[in-house]
């Protein structure tokens, strides 16, 4: 085997750079272990692992085309996988901080609002009310800033 990637048996090299399908299975045979120690050492989660690599692959294909790394392309493919890594790493953290939990904050402030008004129609209300002082201050040919005061 000569170079990273081992030759067919047509005699040619797979082209993992000219989206060639045997070239992506070489590539993989070859810098797939190394990529999992990447998002081994981010990631406790095996699945979070696993589908980290295979976003890994995924993405490499799309940004082959424009890119073309053929001296360094497992530090391409460690880069993508440490980013795909880190992002599941903040994901979690985010879901462990209640990120998800806006229903039930917004159900907290519902209870805040005076007369347990749902806040769209508080927000009706109060833009309801602005457009009415706008509307008096129009007739009595003040400014509207003046009428709160009153």
């Amino acid at each position: 085997m000569k170079g990273p990637f081992p030759e067919n048996t047509e005699g040619r090299k797979p082209s993992f750079f000219a989206r060639d399908e045997e070239g992506l299975t070489a590539a993989r045979a070859r810098y797939e272990p190394y990529c999992a120690a990447v998002a081994r050492n981010l990631l406790a989660d095996p699945r979070d692992q696993e589908e980290c690599l295979s976003d890994t692959w995924l993405r490499a294909w799309n940004a082959i085309p424009p890119h073309e790394p053929r001296s360094y392309l497992f530090a391409f493919l460690a880069r993508i996988t440490r980013h795909l890594s880190l992002d599941r790493c903040r994901s979690r953290d985010r879901e462990k901080r209640g990120g998800v939990r806006v229903d039930a904050l917004t159900e907290e402030l519902i209870q805040c609002l005076p007369g347990g008004e749902r806040p769209e129609e508080a927000l009706a209300l109060f833009f309801l009310a602005g457009l009415i002082l706008l509307r008096v201050a129009d007739r009595i040919d003040q400014p509207a800033w003046q009428l709160e005061e009153l």
